[in-house]
């Protein structure tokens, strides 16, 4: 899949994985995950 992201996401996202020490990839699915908990409210 291909995902186009604005600066600032980018950005948020580059600084996430450096600070976590994970890939990007990491990244967004964590935020895949976190709202997907939130709108289904599982754990």
């Amino acid at each position: 899949m291909k995902f186009r992201f604005d600066k600032e996401t980018l950005r948020k996202m580059e600084a996430c994985s450096k600070a976590l020490h994970i890939s990007k990839s990491e990244v967004v699915r964590g935020g895949v995950h976190l709202m997907y908990q939130e709108v289904f409210h599982e754990d």
